[in-house]
Formats: C-alpha cells, sequence, structure tokens
C-alpha cells in the first residue's frame, strides 16, 4: 500500500519505518523533510549493530567523508560486557593490546601501564568497578572508568575497532539531529540503562549523546598519546 495525502501536523516528529526483512529505523525529524519519499531500511549482519551509510562529512567541522558504509554498536557497552572480556583474561592477553602505551609522552611497558588500569580495590578493570566487578543493579549500565586503551583491547576482543571521529559523526549527524536528540538524552548527573532514554538519532542508535562519552580511535594532534571523546556524559570521572 501507499498512502497519500496524509496530513501531518506542523511540529518536529518522531518517525519509525520497519520491515519484516531489514533492519527498522526510526528517528525524529523536521515534518516538511524530503527524505521521506524514499526511505532505505538495512539489514545489519551482526545482531545489535547498525548499518550506517556513507557521509559526505563536514568542511568547516573538520570531519571528513566517510565513503564506506559501515557498522555501529546500537548501544553503548554495558558492565555486563565488559566483565566478559575482563573474566576471558582480556588483560592479560597480549594480542588484544595493539597500542604504543604512552604517559606524559614518553612510551612506557605494557606491565606499568596495566598496573594503572585497576579499579578502587586495585584488581584489574574499570576505575569505577570494585572488587573486581560492578553493583548487580548496574548490570545494563554502560561501562565507565576505562582508558582508551582498555576500550581499544575490548573492541579488539570482540572483533571490532574504535570509531574515528569521522565516523562518529557520520553515525550521529549531529548537525541535524543534536536538537530532537540533545533534550531527550541523559545528562542528568547518574548513569542510566543503555537505551533507556529516548535520544535516538536517525539511525536508530542510542545514547550517542549524554549517558557516557566514547572513546574515538583518532589522536589529538597537539597532545602525544591523548585520544579523543565525543557524545558528552551524564557524570564525569577523574
Amino acid at each position: 500500500m501507499k498512502p497519500s495525502n496524509v496530513l501531518i501536523a506542523e511540529y518536529d516528529v518522531r518517525w519509525k519505518f520497519d520491515s519484516a526483512d531489514p533492519d527498522t529505523r526510526e528517528y525524529v525529524r523536521d515534518y516538511s523533510n524530503d527524505e521521506f519519499r524514499q526511505v532505505k531500511l538495512f539489514q545489519s549482519p551482526r545482531e545489535g549493530m547498525v548499518v550506517v551509510p556513507k557521509s559526505r562529512g563536514v568542511r568547516n567541522a573538520g570531519y571528513q567523508a566517510v565513503n564506506k558504509a559501515f557498522l555501529m554498536d546500537r548501544n553503548e557497552v554495558t558492565n555486563r560486557e565488559y566483565k566478559e572480556f575482563v573474566d576471558a583474561g582480556g588483560y592479560n592477553n597480549p594480542e588484544l593490546w595493539k597500542h604504543k602505551f604512552i604517559l606524559n609522552g614518553e612510551v612506557i611497558v605494557r606491565d606499568l601501564a596495566l598496573a594503572k588500569f585497576v579499579d578502587r580495590s586495585g584488581h584489574q578493570g574499570p576505575s569505577t568497578w570494585n572488587d573486581g566487578t560492578y553493583p548487580p543493579e548496574e548490570s545494563d549500565f554502560p561501562v565507565s572508568g576505562v582508558s582508551w586503551y582498555e576500550a581499544a583491547a575490548y573492541a579488539e576482543f570482540r572483533g571490532k575497532k574504535l570509531p574515528t571521529i569521522h565516523h562518529w559523526y557520520a553515525a550521529a549527524r549531529a548537525a541535524g539531529t543534536a536538537r530532537f536528540v540533545t533534550p531527550h538524552s541523559n545528562f542528568s548527573g547518574k548513569r542510566s540503562p543503555v537505551g533507556s532514554h529516548d535520544g535516538v538519532g536517525r539511525l536508530r542508535i542510542f545514547d550517542l549523546a549524554g549517558n557516557v562519552a566514547e572513546w574515538c580511535y583518532n589522536e589529538v594532534s597537539d597532545q602525544p598519546g591523548a585520544r579523543c571523546m565525543r557524545g558528552g556524559a551524564a557524570v564525569s570521572y577523574t
């Protein structure tokens, strides 16, 4: 069926398109946008991930075009998922740690770096954990208190890579969606379960704004060893 002559309220509208086979697409847009003449639905080859189409980039903001479609997780990494990495011996598997460790501009050995990646009780893991784990009620909360190196190793553990800032921007489409996403995202000062807020962008990826900030692959050009983050956070950790 092809509906026509549909009256739409003169407000921002949350749209949802789905089909039996391809992935659901859901987002908020201005009612007058013409892109709904044709909406593409993409079938993701990996559960829990979303197909992000190629993008043109934003020259004046420094974001480059992404010339190939790619996959991105629909939700942030949860405590439960990160615990699987810890329990599988991820911290002791050198094959997962692909990058040189830099501290104060100097390269340091792996053992010295890993000695710093500990929780409040000295166990290996996120700095926000205690006794090697997280509170049981926070199983579906996004993991926080991990360094860029830990995030990169976790991605290797899952057979994935951290996105560049250009890939992150292509997924967020921030220039066109920030006014819809940000007010419905978690900037409360407390983390909450992943996907529990309505701040969904154009590709049904949740929590790109708020909850916890996301590490990106890129190094900060004038700060050796420093890496980029995107997305903002509900609460900051030191």
